[in-house]
C-alpha cells in the first residue's frame, strides 16, 4: 500500500528514532562542551603560574589552586550525574559551561584587584571544579543520541575521548601565544569560547532522554505514583556505588591517573639531565629551553595516542578484535615504556619512546573507555550518568594523589624510580581493566562489548533502544496518521465498501512475520525483516540492520540473491503478494 509505507516511511521513521542530522550536530556540540571543560586547564597551562607570579602570588600558593580545582571537580563528580539523570542531560550541561564561564572571567579579572588577586584566583578555582562535572555526562548524552547502535556508540565514544587526550596538543601552544599579549587573555578567551558553547547548547543539543518528571499525566501518573508507593515499601533501590564491575573501574581509572598526571611532571624532571644537552649559562635560559623541550616531547604521545584511538583501535574492533583484548596489549605496551623511558639520553629517542607510549595508551583507552556503554544501558538505565560518575571521580581522586608518590619517589631515588613507579600503576590499571571485561560479560552474556555473532534479543535491544517513540504513543500516532492520511487522499470513511476495502489493503499490505525464535536467535524473523525492507527499497533501513546485526552477503550488492539468504533460513517472497506494490493504487483509488 504506497498510501502508508512508500510515501509516508521517512516521517515514520523520523518520529520513532529522530533525525539524524540534528543527531550528528548534537555529537559535534558535545565534542565542543569537552573542550569547553578542559579549556580552563589546557588553553591556560602555560600563562597560569607567570600570571600568578606577575600578580604577586607566591609559587607555594599556586599549589593550593590546583588543589580547589580538583577538590571542587570531585563534588561534581558526585553530584551532577544523579542530576543528569534526575532531570536531564541538557540541563546540568548548561549549567555546568555557565558556571564554568563564571569561574574564568573571575580569574581572568583578578589582576584588577590589588591585593584579592589569591583570593579571586581561589574562588575562581573551586567554582571551575564544581561546574567541571560535564565529561561523563556528555559521555552519557553521546550514549542516548546513538544507542541501539553500539557500532556507532562505540565509534562517538571513542571520538570524545581522543578529543579530550588530543586537546593540549594545540590548546597549550595556542594559550601560550595568546598570552604574549596578556597573561589573562587566555582566561577571557576560554570565557568567551565557554559562551558560545552555551549559545550552540541551548540551540542544538536536542534532548533524548526522558526526565522522571516528564511522564504522562493522568491515568498513567497514577500508576505510576501507586508504584513509586509500592517500591517505598519494598527493597531500596540499588546504587551505582556498589555496583562491583563499576568499582573495579574504577579502579582501574584510578590508576590511569598516574599516567596522567606524570605527563605534566616527569618530562621536564628527566630533561634537566646533562645528556639530553639543554644547559644554557643561566637558569633562566635552561629553564626556557626545558619548558620548550617538554612540549615538543608530549606532542608525540598525544598524537599518537588521538590516532590509535580513532584509527587504530576502532579498525582492530571492526575486525573482531575484542575489547578485552586490547586493554591487555595496549597497558603492556604502555606499561613497558615507562620502563624504558629513564634509559634515554636524547630528545630524539624520547619522542620515540613517547610516541610507542601513545600508541599503547591509545588502544588502552580507547578500549576501557567504550566497554562499559552496553553494561551501563542495560544493566543501570536510569542511572547511566551516575555510573559513568563512579569510575571518573575514581580518576579524579587518583589525579590528586598520584603527584605525591611520583615526586616523593624522584626527591628519594631520582627520576627513574619516578617512572618505574608510574608503569607500576599501569600494569595494575591493565589487570583492573581486564577484570572489569570479564565482569561485564559474565554479566551480560557474550562478548562484553556487544561483538557476540549472536545476534541480540528483543528484550536486550529495548532497553538498548534510547531514541523511539514511546510503544503506546507510537500506536496513537500511527492511528493519527493513518485516518489522516485517508482523508487528505479523499477515501470516504463513511462508505462500507470504503471501509471494507481500507481493511482489506491493511490486512495484505503488511506481510506476516515469522516469530523470534531464540532458538535459531531470530534468524527467521531477521530474514523475513530484510526481505521486507529490499521489497520496499529502502537501502539504507537494510544496510543499517546489516551493520547491527553483521548481516552480510546476500544483499551487499543492493540486489536480492534468489536463494541466498544471510543466516540460510528459507526467504519469505514478498515480490507476488501484490500487496506492497503501487501499480494498481489508481484504480483503488477511482473505485472509492
Amino acid at each position: 500500500m504506497a498510501v502508508l509505507h512508500v510515501r509516508d516511511q521517512d516521517a515514520v521513521e523520523t518520529a520513532s528514532r529522530g533525525n539524524t542530522n540534528t543527531n550528528t550536530i548534537g555529537f559535534t556540540v558535545a565534542l565542543l562542551c569537552i573542550l569547553v571543560d578542559v579549556i580552563g586547564i589546557q588553553f591556560t597551562a602555560p600563562s597560569l603560574v607567570p600570571y600568578c607570579v606577575s600578580m604577586g602570588i607566591g609559587v607555594d600558593q599556586i599549589g593550593p589552586l590546583y588543589t580547589a580545582r580538583y577538590g571542587g571537580q570531585i563534588i561534581s563528580n558526585i553530584l551532577m550525574p544523579p542530576l543528569a539523570d534526575k532531570y536531564g542531560r541538557k540541563v546540568v550541561v548548561m549549567w555546568s559551561i555557565g558556571g564554568s564561564m563564571i569561574a574564568y572571567i573571575i580569574q581572568g579579572l583578578a589582576f584588577r584587584y590589588e591585593g584579592s588577586e589569591f583570593a579571586l584566583m581561589f574562588t575562581g578555582k573551586l567554582i571551575a571544579g564544581l561546574f567541571g562535572g560535564t565529561f561523563p555526562i556528555i559521555l552519557t548524552y553521546i550514549t542516548d543520541i546513538s544507542m541501539p547502535d553500539l557500532k556507532l556508540l562505540k565509534t562517538r565514544i571513542t571520538q570524545a575521548v581522543a578529543t579530550l587526550m588530543a586537546a593540549p596538543v594545540a590548546l597549550q601552544p595556542l594559550g601560550g601565544a595568546i598570552a604574549t599579549f596578556g597573561l589573562y587573555l587566555p582566561l577571557l578567551v576560554s570565557a568567551g569560547i565557554a559562551f558560545v558553547g552555551l549559545i550552540l547548547t541551548q540551540c542544538f543539543m536536542v534532548e533524548v532522554f526522558k526526565p522522571e518528571g516528564d511522564k504522562e499525566e493522568g491515568d498513567a501518573l497514577k500508576k505510576s505514583d501507586e508504584k513509586k508507593e509500592d517500591d517505598s515499601k519494598g527493597p531500596p533501590r540499588p546504587s551505582v556505588w556498589r555496583d562491583t564491575p563499576l568499582l573495579t573501574l574504577g579502579a582501574s581509572f584510578f590508576f590511569v591517573a598516574f599516567f596522567i598526571v606524570g605527563q605534566q611532571i616527569q618530562p621536564p624532571l628527566l630533561l634537566e639531565r646533562s645528556s639530553f644537552g639543554l644547559e644554557e649559562d643561566s637558569e633562566t635560559r635552561t629553564q626556557e629551553r626545558i619548558a620548550l623541550a617538554s612540549g615538543l616531547v608530549a606532542i608525540p604521545t598525544s598524537l599518537v595516542t588521538a590516532f590509535v584511538m580513532t584509527v587504530g583501535y576502532l579498525s582492530l574492533s571492526k575486525r573482531g578484535v575484542r575489547d578485552e583484548t586490547c586493554v591487555l596489549v595496549g597497558g603492556l605496551v604502555a606499561s613497558v615504556t615507562f620502563f624504558v623511558v629513564p634509559m634515554c639520553k636524547t630528545v630524539w629517542q624520547l619522542c620515540v619512546i613517547n610516541a610507542v607510549q601513545g600508541a599503547g595508551c591509545g588502544m588502552f583507552m580507547g578500549a576501557v573507555q567504550a566497554m562499559p556503554s552496553k553494561y551501563l544501558a542495560i544493566c543501570w538505565p536510569k542511572d547511566i550518568a551516575s555510573g559513568r560518575g563512579v569510575y571518573n571521580l575514581m580518576m579524579t581522586i587518583g589525579t590528586m594523589v598520584a603527584g605525591i608518590p611520583l615526586t616523593m619517589l624522584f626527591e628519594s631515588n631520582g627520576i627513574g624510580a619516578s617512572y618505574y613507579c608510574t608503569g607500576a600503576a599501569m600494569l595494575v590499571s591493565t589487570v583492573f581493566g581486564v577484570s572489569f571485561s570479564k565482569q561485564i560479560a559474565a554479566k551480560l552474556g557474550g562478548g562484553a562489548d556487544g561483538s557476540s555473532t549472536v545476534p541480540d534479543t528483543p528484550s536486550s535491544r529495548r532497553a538498548l533502544e534510547k531514541g523511539a517513540m514511546d510503544v503506546e504513543e507510537f500506536k496513537t500516532f500511527l492511528a493519527d496518521k493513518l485516518i489522516d492520511t485517508l482523508e487528505k487522499r479523499n477515501y470516504h470513511l463513511w462508505n462500507g465498501r470504503a471501509q471494507k476495502c481500507v481493511v482489506d489493503i491493511l490486512d495484505s499490505a503488511y506481510p506476516a512475520l515469522r516469530p523470534w525464535d531464540d532458538a535459531d536467535s531470530g534468524r527467521s524473523h531477521l530474514q523475513d525483516v530484510a526481505d521486507l525492507y529490499m521489497s520496499l527499497g529502502k537501502m539504507d533501513e537494510l544496510h543499517r540492520m546489516e551493520h547491527e546485526y553483521g548481516m552480510t552477503g546476500a544483499y551487499s550488492s543492493g540486489k536480492k540473491t534468489s536463494g541466498s539468504s544471510d543466516f540460510d533460513a528459507p526467504a519469505v517472497n514478498l515480490e507476488g503478494a501484490g500487496a506492497l506494490s503501487v501499480q494498481d493504487q489508481t484504480a483503488i483509488d477511482n473505485a472509492l
